[in-house]
């Protein structure tokens, strides 16, 4: 059994984006000790999918703004070689440690590890010059 997270955004209107997934492991019973990121736990999920249908249903709701939701998955009893079965066992309306991990480690490697290339611009002493940042979506 393995504890995947998901972290979004739910954009004032309505938009949703992935800002990162992770799994997580636990130092005892209930107590998570650190995560690995981007998760491994469901391979070829597609996250922005997952994501957008709990985002739509939120803002329906009046809920916008970082969200992240914990699964755990399992092997499938019924065949054992299928992809990993799922379920969501927790919400988190707010901006998590492990959300704010992924943003952080997007920041120190100014998103290298990304398919979406986005420009923004940084200011170096009164300067404005054009930057790269290219952003992930499973």
């Amino acid at each position: 059994m393995a504890s995947p997270s998901i972290a979004f955004i739910i954009e004032p209107d309505g938009q949703v984006e992935v800002v990162g997934s992770m799994d997580r492991f636990t130092a005892r019973a209930y107590v998570n000790a650190g995560c690995f990121f981007p998760q491994q736990s469901l391979p070829n999920m597609n996250m922005m999918t997952i994501c957008k249908s709990i985002g739509d249903i939120l803002y329906e709701k009046g809920v916008i703004g970082h969200v992240t939701v914990d699964l755990v998955s399992f092997p499938d009893p019924t065949s054992p070689s299928a992809h990993p079965l799922f379920w969501a066992v927790d919400l988190n309306c707010n901006m998590t440690d492990y959300a704010a991990s992924c943003f952080f480690f997007d920041f120190l490697m100014v998103s290298f590890v990304a398919y979406v290339l986005i420009d923004f611009f940084i200011n170096l002493g009164g300067q404005a010059r054009p930057a790269n940042r290219q952003v992930h979506h499973q």
